[in-house]
């Protein structure tokens, strides 16, 4: 697995199993693309969460074969408008973490580890918004000689 299809397959997991807000992905304007105007995520009222992805660091390690493991965090950040209370962003969090914490993604004898949440932020954004920045460390493997 390389970089980029592990951040697909993040991205997939998440788009099938995440349905209590809309996703706004990496690179992608923030828009309610459901909605027959499509406005910014942004410009109105209901909570969204945001993700990206980090891949600083890997590694050789031998197994069967030899292979590099890469590791990452998966920021996944809950957005809800400023002065509501902090219980609705706390649910979705919990959620989240109840999705993502410990989770393995199989894909094409592949696999993606969800560890565990590493940092959780919180925040206020200039446009209104109180937000919680949850960080996950994960790891895949990308083989580099033929099995």
């Amino acid at each position: 697995m390389t970089p980029v299809q592990a951040s697909q397959l993040i991205e997939e997991y998440l788009s099938t199993n995440w349905t209590e807000t809309k996703i706004a992905y990496e690179n992608v304007e923030p828009r309610d693309w459901s909605a027959t105007n499509t406005p910014l995520l942004t410009e109105g009222t209901n909570p969204f969460i945001k993700i990206y992805k980090q891949f600083p660091t890997s590694e050789p390690i031998t197994v069967s074969r030899s292979c590099r493991r890469y590791y990452g965090f998966l920021h996944v950040l809950v957005h809800t408008k400023e002065s509501t209370g902090a219980r609705v962003a706390e649910t979705h969090a919990t959620n989240l973490i109840n999705l993502i914490e410990g989770k393995e993604i199989l894909s094409g004898g592949e696999v993606l580890r969800f560890w565990d949440l590493v940092q959780e932020t919180r925040f206020w954004t200039d446009g209104g918004w109180f937000v919680i920045d949850l960080s996950f460390r994960f790891s895949f493997e990308k083989f580099t000689s033929p099995s």
